[in-house]
C-alpha cells in the first residue's frame, strides 16, 4: 500500500460515502489537514501508554484552524462531533 494510497483511504475515500464539504481540498470545503513528515512518522503508542503522541506530526488543521503543533494542543476543541445521526441525515 503505497503512502498516496493510504492517505485517500483515510481521507476522501470514506468522506466521499458521506460528506460532500470533507476530504478534499477545494473552495468551499470544510477542510482538515495533517502535515506530517513521512521519514519521521511513528505510532508511539503502546497497550500500556496508549495516549503517547506520534512522532513526526508537525502540524493538524481542522476547519481552517490550528488545532496542534508538535503535539501540542492550540486553544480549546474545534471541528464537529461525527455520531451516526451524523451520517443518517446526509
Amino acid at each position: 500500500l503505497s503512502l498516496v494510497e493510504a492517505v485517500r483511504k483515510c481521507t476522501s475515500l470514506p468522506a466521499a460515502m458521506a460528506f460532500l464539504d470533507k476530504g478534499e481540498i477545494k473552495p468551499d470545503s470544510d477542510a482538515d489537514f495533517v502535515l506530517f513528515d513521512p521519514q519521521r512518522l511513528v505510532d508511539r503508542a503502546t497497550f500500556a501508554e496508549e495516549l503517547l503522541p506520534p512522532e513526526g506530526i508537525e502540524w493538524v488543521i481542522i476547519g481552517g484552524e490550528p488545532a496542534v503543533h508538535k503535539n501540542e494542543i492550540i486553544g480549546g476543541p474545534k471541528g464537529r462531533l461525527i455520531t451516526r445521526q451524523t451520517f443518517a441525515a446526509v
